[in-house]
């Protein structure tokens, strides 16, 4: 038995006005690929490309996409994207940041992505909302668990962090070996790792 072999791409949606498009989700994305698949390479281009194309993350904040494809459709997919000029009648450059084999690297290059560009970003408390779940998302992506340095024996031992498992409170940011970006978002209320 063959197995399935995808390729992962991170994206960075830039907008020309520098105006970011909160309203734009997975699906919107998905569309408006599709039809840049439809209209570059056809029927028969779009019908092998479709079977296997999926939007797994968007953040509206900092615009990362996570895309996934069958790594034989990996440069017309790449194509099709780097064709998009417009999406919902707005000017866009859709650049490339990883090519990888599996989407635990990709999401590895999007946190430290993401966290660089949170440092350098002030953020409305519903942008930061909107931020931390964003994030969440991305978390939950992976299946691999990022180990605690904790050593006293009451630090999270699972891939998010979660609570301290003696008291059940959140943990203080950066008293574990996870890595947090709560310094963009210091009003939250609850933690936010990656």
């Amino acid at each position: 038995m063959v197995r399935f072999k995808n390729r992962y791409f991170l994206l960075e949606v830039v907008w020309k006005e520098g105006k970011v498009d909160e309203s734009l989700d997975e699906v919107g994305v998905l569309k408006e690929l599709r039809d840049s698949i439809q209209e570059n390479f056809g029927d028969f281009g779009a019908a092998q490309a479709m079977a296997s194309v999926l939007v797994k993350y968007y953040n509206p904040l900092t615009s990362l996409c996570i895309l996934r494809c069958s790594r034989e459709q990996l440069r017309q997919v790449w194509c099709a994207a780097s064709l998009i000029t417009q999406i919902r009648r707005r000017t866009v450059l859709i650049q490339m940041i990883k090519l990888a084999g599996t989407l635990q690297s990709c999401q590895r290059a999007a946190v430290q992505y993401n966290q660089n560009l949170m440092k350098q970003l002030r953020l409305s408390r519903l942008q930061q909302a909107t931020a931390s779940d964003a994030h969440y998302q991305l978390v939950d992506l992976q299946l691999l668990a990022i180990p605690c340095n904790e050593r006293s024996g009451g630090g999270c031992r699972i891939k998010r962090c979660a609570r301290d498992k003696r008291t059940n409170n959140p943990q203080v940011p950066g008293s574990c070996g996870l890595w947090w970006f709560a310094s963009a978002l210091r009003d939250s209320s609850r933690p936010v790792c990656a």
